[in-house]
């Protein structure tokens, strides 16, 4: 039978290594993406409201007498692949989704029988979540209606949240990112050639490695890792 302490530890476990966690203090991407002010206080926000949990829990844990505690490993599942050198523009989309995932899993530990106490800790978890999670939803949103208005000539480019260039997306086939600069300078054709992850992998970020080129400073055209063959080969064929 699962105890109150199990349940516990395993929710420890989640926020200690949840998406909003991971992203404020491993994955933050201010020193990598032109400032996105609005984007920055909804994580900063989201996850000011989930932080206090970690010693809410703690405590409940120790709450149960003299018990022993069964270790973290395995007990929350995590993968921070798509959090690593993200945009902001792409931590806005995907952030949401992996909060959805913990709260089903807090959920299904609500199945097991549980002091009130816990049961109640773990719902106001969860509505501590849902609130997160819409709030950066209807952000995306916001600026992803501000990106089609400026696409669509409305509104100036630099209006836009998240650094003001519509094909600032990793999440974005390449394809389209190039039909969006299509026509403009080699610069922004180059610039959106670009995986967009601002990684650094080539010793730039996106915009800098593609000034670099752009410039004649940087001849080495395949330094975009997470490009691959597609970034390489735009590039050479907007070079050449």
């Amino acid at each position: 039978m699962t105890s109150n302490v199990d349940v516990l530890t395993s929710v420890l476990a989640l926020e200690d290594k949840c998406a909003l966690n991971y992203v404020m203090n491993s994955a933050w991407p201010d020193s990598h993406e032109k400032a996105d002010k609005a984007a920055e206080a909804a994580f900063q926000a989201a996850w000011a409201s989930e932080k206090p949990f970690l010693g809410r829990i703690g405590q409940a844990i120790s709450n149960q007498g003299d018990v022993p505690i069964p270790l973290l490993d395995d007990c929350f599942d995590f993968s921070p692949s798509r959090l690593n050198f993200a945009t902001w523009s792409h931590l806005l989309t995907v952030v949401p989704e992996l909060i959805e995932v913990e709260i089903d899993w807090l959920n299904e530990l609500l199945n097991n029988d549980l002091d009130q106490n816990v049961r109640s800790l773990i719902e106001e978890l969860i509505t501590e979540k849902e609130q997160g999670a819409s709030d950066i939803v209807a952000l995306a949103e916001k600026q992803a209606e501000a990106r089609a208005q400026a696409e669509a000539g409305e509104v100036v480019a630099d209006d836009v949240g998240g650094g003001g260039d519509s094909f600032r997306d990793a999440d974005m086939p390449i394809e389209d990112r190039l039909a969006l600069a299509a026509g403009k300078d080699k610069f922004t054709q180059l610039w959106a050639a670009m995986a967009q992850t601002d990684c650094t992998a080539c010793g730039y970020d996106c915009e800098g490695y593609a000034q670099a080129i752009a410039d004649g400073e940087d001849k080495d055209l395949g330094k975009c890792v997470p490009g691959e063959d597609a970034t390489a080969n735009a590039i050479k064929s907007i070079v050449g």
